[in-house]
């Protein structure tokens, strides 16, 4: 009888022992995908607007509340599906604006906006 009970109590070790170390071995889950989005600046009316997609169709805007952006900004965001809301911190440069998107929900990204043009229609100087 004692070497049943010594053949079972192993038998269970070992069992706990591999479940254990199997649930030790999986990995962790991946993280979400970064979002990309691409967008549009609105210099029309009083501030400047953006407006960023996603291929998804989730759009977000948001509007810097002056008429001259700083080389280092943050813009509150709010999304097309009403439930999402976020913010943009980006960088002014020479050809552009690029920074990235945290949204609420948890996801984020990244953003690339292209400069409006200051001398459209105007002939380049010489």
């Amino acid at each position: 009888m004692a070497l049943i009970r010594t053949r079972t109590l192993f038998s269970s070790a070992a069992f706990a022992s591999a479940v254990l170390l199997t649930a030790c071995a999986t990995p962790d889950p991946s993280p979400p995908a970064r979002l990309e989005f691409a967008g549009t600046i609105d210099t029309s009316g009083s501030g400047i607007g953006f407006v960023l997609t996603h291929p998804s169709g989730l759009s977000c805007s948001g509007k810097f509340p002056e008429s001259r952006l700083p080389n280092k900004f943050a813009v509150p965001l709010t999304c097309s599906d009403g439930a999402t809301n976020g913010s943009m911190e980006a960088s002014k440069g020479a050809e552009g604006i690029y920074g990235t998107v945290v949204l609420a929900d948890g996801r984020s990204g990244v953003v690339s906006l292209m400069l409006p043009s200051t001398n459209r229609g105007r002939p380049a100087k010489r």
